[in-house]
C-alpha cells in the first residue's frame, strides 16, 4: 500500500510537468506563469512531507508573484500578498505545545 507521502509527492511532479506541457501548448509566457505552476506544485509538496502549512505559504507567494507580475501590479500588490500570507500562516501553522517549544530551544542550542 502507498503511503499518502507518495501520493502526494507524484502528484505534485504530474502537476509541475502538466503546467509546463501547458505553458508551451498554450504558448503562454514562461515567466511569470512558471511561478504559478510552482506554486501549485509547492502546496501539494508540502502536504507530501507531511508540512501541509509550509507548502501553502509557498505557494500563496509563487501564485501571489505570477498575478503581481502578470497584471504589472507589484505595488501595492505585493502588500496584499505578504497579508494574505500572515493570515494563512496564523490559520494553518500548527500550535506549538509546551514540550514541543522545550524542545524546539533544546535543538536550537
Amino acid at each position: 500500500m502507498r503511503s499518502r507521502s507518495s501520493i502526494y509527492g507524484t502528484l505534485s511532479g504530474g502537476l509541475l510537468l502538466i503546467g509546463i506541457g501547458l505553458i508551451f501548448l498554450l504558448r503562454m509566457p514562461f515567466f511569470p506563469t512558471i511561478l504559478a505552476v510552482l506554486g501549485l506544485s509547492s502546496i501539494l509538496a508540502g502536504f507530501a512531507s507531511g508540512r501541509g502549512w509550509q507548502g501553502v505559504q509557498g505557494g500563496i507567494w509563487l501564485v501571489g508573484l505570477f498575478f503581481l507580475f502578470y497584471f504589472d501590479i507589484f505595488w501595492p500588490g505585493i502588500l496584499i500578498v505578504a497579508g494574505v500570507s500572515a493570515l494563512i500562516g496564523a490559520l494553518t501553522r500548527p500550535m506549538l505545545s509546551s514540550s514541543d517549544r522545550d524542545q524546539f530551544e533544546k535543538d536550537e542550542k
